[in-house]
This record gives structure tokens, sequence and C-alpha cells, in this order.
């Protein structure tokens, strides 16, 4: 799935491959970000989940 949405990325979004939006503390494509923000999420919900 991510290198599906990387590939979408970098073929749509031909213009923003090196903006710095949406993160200037991020140096990388929109798509990296993405993808880290949704790991970081599943992992929190693996968390709550194991507390349930």
């Amino acid at each position: 799935m991510f290198s599906l949405q990387h590939s979408a990325f970098e073929n749509a979004y031909i213009s923003q491959k090196e903006a710095s939006f949406p993160s200037h503390a991020y140096d990388g494509p929109f798509s990296e970000l993405a993808q880290k923000i949704q790991v970081e999420h599943l992992g929190e919900s693996c968390n709550l989940r194991e507390k349930v």
C-alpha cells in the first residue's frame, strides 16, 4: 500500500516533490511523511486495543 501511495504522489504532484510543505521539520516527499504518520497511528491503535 505504501509503495502505491508513494508512486501516486510522485506521479501526480511532480511540482511538490521538493516542497517543504506540510512540515518544515521533515525533508522529504509528503508520501513518506504520510507513511510515517500512518505507521505511528497504527502502533498507537494497537497499544490502545491491548489496554482494553
